[in-house]
């Protein structure tokens, strides 16, 4: 039986759009270890860590979170502001940290804003749950003894 190349071009197209298909199922189909990076907590909610390692009340936990998100859109406006210069960008941060210090002050108990600088001064990398960090999302596995 002769076989022209079109339908043998035709077949091998068909078994690799079925292969093809069955690992692309088939990765859909492997759970998530961990959130990635950016993603929720696992308590469900951005910034549970913060809270709880604050010991926020419900209400500043919410008085909180709007500070830094409105925090976060204003920096956001502030770096794709394309007709101010970097002088004038690193002035107007300067100024958006300071009233955000502010607010936050207004929130925290002494006790818990002066834990809260603690926890911002520290390296990214020694934050709990942070890159690097036991458990963070790119640290690295421990090495067995031999």
């Amino acid at each position: 039986m002769k076989y022209n190349k079109v339908t043998l071009i035709a077949a091998l197209a068909v078994a690799g759009i079925v292969c093809m298909g069955s690992t692309a199922t088939a990765q859909d189909a492997k759970p998530d270890k961990k959130p990635a990076v950016g993603q929720r907590s696992p308590a469900g909610r951005p910034g549970a860590r913060i809270a709880e390692e604050l010991k926020l009340t419900e209400e500043q936990n919410k008085k909180f979170q709007a500070a830094m998100a409105e925090q976060r859109e204003k920096g956001t406006k502030l770096r794709e502001d394309s007709s101010l210069t970097p002088e004038q960008k690193r002035e107007k941060g300067q100024a958006l940290r300071t009233e955000s210090q502010k607010k936050l002050k207004e929130i925290l108990t002494p006790e818990q804003y002066q834990q809260w600088e603690k926890m911002r001064s520290q390296p990214r990398q020694a934050r709990p749950g942070g890159p690097g960090a036991p458990g963070g999302p790119d640290a690295k596995p421990k090495k067995k003894a031999e």
